[in-house]
């Protein structure tokens, strides 16, 4: 998250994701609130979805 978060203001825009080529290519489906915006609270929702086996789909 902070590697991403150039502006340090707590979330990751579409603009900080570039930097990874994973985390752009699932944007709109981890951004769960759809304001634009990756919160660390997101992130950690689909990680914790992922290690239960789930899909970012």
């Amino acid at each position: 998250m902070q590697r991403l978060d150039k502006n340090a203001d707590g979330e990751i825009s579409i603009k900080e994701a570039v930097a990874d080529p994973i985390i752009l290519e699932s944007f709109s489906r981890i951004d769960i609130n759809g304001d634009g915006l990756i919160s660390r609270h997101e992130l950690t929702t689909v990680h914790v979805r992922r290690s239960h086996g789930n899909a970012l789909n």
